[in-house]
């Protein structure tokens, strides 16, 4: 028996631009693995030719080169890229910084906000208060004034670390911990942009930098292909639970930037309960 979560969120937002180049990795003298695979892959090569086949359970070191892609070296000096999706991330270790511990102090205090809230109303209620911590984080990063005061009140930030810094290496963390302890769990952002509109350089790059988080440019204008687009990638990310996240009527084509947050966990119960005692 397993539990499990899947959340996404939307947000109307800003700006962004790619990105870089895809480069070959000369191959290590030691072989250490980061990386093993969990279902067969094929690989290519940064021009989209194929580079071989990988089968599940063959570990690899790897390195993100893209957001979502991970360039490959096998224990026989092969290389290529692959999805990330497909591998898991070997035991590792992680260094805990002072402004991921503030970042995890802010965020324990929005989710005890966010859950004065949510409770309000009856029912059950599944929330993932990191994640929506570090959507709305981004967000901030390209907001000014009077706006980017409030929400570092809402958001408990402590400006004066580096929180965009904080906020990626607890991500890294968050997705690490389930390969170590027998869980799968991964979060992921998108930006999506109008394919008419300039964003500015700077919050790019820091979406790049920071949170992995790459630009899909979008006719807007196509309200329709657009929002297919963005939920096939969220129910890519989510396992496909979450086929329609975006429902038709939400998007406008004059909308300028769309950022999309998903988090995906399946993990076994410590305690399995009896499937014949539930009711659907």
């Amino acid at each position: 028996m397993f539990s499990s979560l899947f959340y996404a969120a939307i947000f109307a937002l800003f700006p962004w631009a790619a990105t870089s180049s895809l480069l070959g990795e000369e191959v290590q003298e030691k072989f250490v693995p980061n990386y093993v695979a969990v279902n067969d892959i094929e690989l290519s090569t940064p021009n989209g030719n194929p580079a071989g086949k990988l089968k599940a359970g063959t570990q690899v070191t790897g390195r993100s080169v893209l957001a979502g892609v991970l360039n490959l070296t096998t224990s026989d000096g092969s290389t290529g890229l692959a999805d990330a999706a497909a591998f898991s991330r070997l035991r590792s270790s992680f260094e805990v910084t002072p402004a991921c511990r503030s970042i995890a102090r802010s965020g324990n205090q929005f989710a005890i906000d966010l859950y004065q809230q949510a409770c309000q109303k009856p029912g059950n209620l599944v929330v993932s208060p990191a994640s929506i911590h570090a959507a709305l984080a981004m967000t901030w990063a390209g907001a000014a004034g009077n706006t980017k005061q409030e929400m570092s009140e809402t958001l408990h930030l402590v400006t004066d670390q580096d929180v965009h810094g904080g906020i990626s290496g607890l991500i890294e963390l968050l997705n690490s911990t389930g390969d170590r302890n027998g869980y799968q769990i991964s979060t992921a952002n998108r930006i999506w942009g109008a394919n008419t509109a300039r964003f500015d350089e700077s919050f790019l790059s820091l979406m790049e930098q920071q949170y992995r988080t790459p630009l899909e440019q979008l006719d807007f204008l196509q309200t329709e292909a657009a929002r297919g687009t963005i939920n096939a990638w969220v129910s890519a990310r989510t396992q496909g639970r979450i086929t329609a996240l975006i429902p038709q009527g939400v998007l406008k084509q004059t909308d300028r930037m769309v950022l999309t947050n998903a988090i995906y966990f399946l993990g076994g119960w410590r305690s399995e309960f009896d499937k014949s005692l539930t009711k659907p």
